[in-house]
């Protein structure tokens, strides 16, 4: 864990999944139009299967999380990046992906890949679209 001050707020940064509660990130995902939906048990099987996580908590209270899923030796993608309204535009998505980068990159990865609708925020961090390539989703049944 990690304290930093951001816009005069502790920031503490957790990584080891052990210290992530299922309620705390229910709570999280419902600020979230596409997670909060999500179920206690699919959110539970989730953390038990993401590599790496971190999450950012402000006077005890969870306020941002970002994850990756990885095959161990060429990428990882981001997925579940997210931040409370009341916390936004102060650096704390900036700080947690700063800090799965440095994850990422210590397990000898050098490729993070994401979908977004929020181009700006990623640009800013050095990211930039594939060129010609289209992201495709098929849902399956049951999902």
């Amino acid at each position: 864990m990690k304290n930093v001050l951001i816009d005069q707020h502790p920031v503490t940064l957790v990584t080891e999944r052990r210290d992530i509660e299922v309620g705390d990130i229910l709570v999280l995902f419902a600020h979230a139009e596409w997670a909060k939906h999500r179920t206690a048990e699919q959110v539970g099987r989730m953390l038990h299967h993401t590599q790496v996580i971190v999450v950012a908590k402000c006077h005890a209270r969870l306020v941002g999380c970002a994850r990756v899923v990885t095959d161990g030796a060429f990428r990882a993608f981001v997925e579940d990046v997210i931040v409370i309204p009341t916390y936004r535009g102060v650096g704390i998505g900036r700080l947690m992906i700063n800090k799965l980068e440095q994850l990422v990159s210590v397990m000898g990865i050098s490729r993070l890949d994401l979908v977004t609708t929020q181009t700006g925020f990623w640009e800013r961090l050095g990211y930039h679209q594939k060129t010609g390539s289209s992201y495709m989703v098929k849902l399956l049944s049951g999902s």
